[in-house]
């Protein structure tokens, strides 16, 4: 009993020895599959964002889609408005060809009227013909066939008349039906017109059509491309770091404008610009404060680009030749120039002004004089009709201005 006993204790040892070594295989096993799947999940995270962005481009690319599509409606709706215009004008052509066809008939009968009073009138020369043999045969008849002869006349009369009647409906007729000729002559070119228009917008539609197809064809394509996926994932840190209209992305653009642009960028930053800029990145977003650069960049694009216009001056003046400035008693210009000394410059000045001005503006021009020492203080001496204004004591440029204001 006790060797059965031990070889059954040896057993379940052997056995328990095997258990625990397949049970740590098993954990083994199980701890790889959950690192494979942490693995798993990291890039399904990573796949989902991505899934996302790319739902986002697909919106945007349907609403395009989408707008498209109400234009090609819109341009099936203006063909079929076209179309309908065709089908009214095309029964006004019917209408008018039976118009057309019921006066033909109308002549028709006319003519049919004329023949037969030919033969009436046949048939009366047959009868005037019968009466002059009676005539020369028969004198004792003179006198009936007479009678007979002023009813002849009177009935060749009326259908004279008739005949003009008929012969001036029938002018009237031929011009009322070259009237509609030219009529249909321009329904149809407008018919025509209107067909190549309907047919060209046809054809814009289907190559509008073509455009969308191969539009979704090559977007569907580069989608499934591998340059864009890797592209995705390789700008993923870029884009979760410096993520778009954000102020981490502001600053990234400063940064490359200032590699790719260092004079233009260094000529405008100052310390009292960089201190607004941190101030309104703090304050505001970065919409905001990257609209307010842009517009500082090109204010001072257009200043510095702006052409400076040069005035009409008078040079080398050699001699201060005293001249006249036209007499005014009410002038609609007041020119007031503040001066301090430099003769010359104020000399030029008010000569430039006399040779440049439309004699027809009566004008008056003040020079108020800032306390000069130089001949500037005798101005009036050589140029007459100046007013002239001294001041007692020296203003500076604002004084001086006011002073000559009052």
């Amino acid at each position: 009993m006790d060797s059965d006993n031990k070889n059954l204790l040896d057993q379940l040892r052997a056995e328990l020895e095997e258990k625990t070594k397949w049970a740590f295989a098993l954990t083994d096993t199980v701890e790889n599959y959950k690192e494979k799947v942490d693995e798993l999940r990291s890039e399904l995270e990573e796949r989902t964002k991505w899934a996302k962005k790319l739902n986002k481009q697909i919106e945007q690319k349907t609403t395009r889609i989408s707008t498209l599509q109400q234009e090609v409606e819109k341009n099936t709706n203006w063909g079929k408005s076209l179309n309908e215009q065709i089908n009214e004008k095309t029964a006004r052509i019917t209408t008018l060809q039976q118009e057309i066809e019921e006066k033909t008939n109308w002549g028709k009968n006319l003519n049919e009227q004329l023949e037969n009073l030919k033969e009436q009138r046949k048939d009366s020369e047959k009868n005037i013909s019968t009466l002059n043999s009676l005539l020369n045969n028969a004198t004792s008849e003179l006198e009936q066939a007479k009678t007979k002869l002023e009813q002849t006349t009177t009935e060749l009369e009326q259908t004279t008349t008739e005949l003009e009647q008929t012969t001036t409906e029938l002018e009237q007729t031929t011009t009322e039906l070259e009237q509609t000729n030219t009529e249909l002559g321009q329904t149809i070119a407008d018919l025509t017109t209107t067909k190549d228009e309907v047919v060209e917008l046809n054809k814009k539609s289907e190559y509008l059509w073509f455009e969308l197809n191969n539009h979704k064809a090559e977007i569907q394509r580069i989608r499934n491309g591998l340059s864009f996926r890797l592209g995705r994932v390789l700008t993923w840190p870029l884009r979760f770091l410096f993520p778009p209209q954000s102020k981490r992305r502001l600053l990234l653009k400063i940064i490359f404008g200032t590699i790719r642009h260092p004079l233009k960028f260094l000529k405008k930053i100052n310390l009292r610009r960089i201190k607004k800029l941190a101030k309104s990145m703090f304050i505001h977003d970065a919409n905001f404060v990257e609209e307010q650069l842009n517009s500082c960049l090109e204010k001072n694009e257009t200043i510095s680009a702006k052409p400076q216009t040069e005035l009409n001056v008078i040079n080398n003046v050699e001699e201060y030749k005293p001249f006249c400035l036209p007499p005014t008693n009410n002038p609609t210009v007041s020119i007031i120039i503040p001066v301090y000394n430099n003769w010359d410059l104020n000399y030029k000045c008010v000569l430039s002004i006399l040779e440049n001005t439309d004699p027809t503006i009566s004008y008056e021009i003040l020079i108020a004089d800032d306390c000069s020492t130089d001949e500037t203080q005798n101005i009036s001496k050589v140029i007459e009709n100046i007013i002239h204004v001294k001041h007692p004591q020296n203003y500076g440029f604002l004084g001086n201005c006011n002073e000559a204001a009052k």
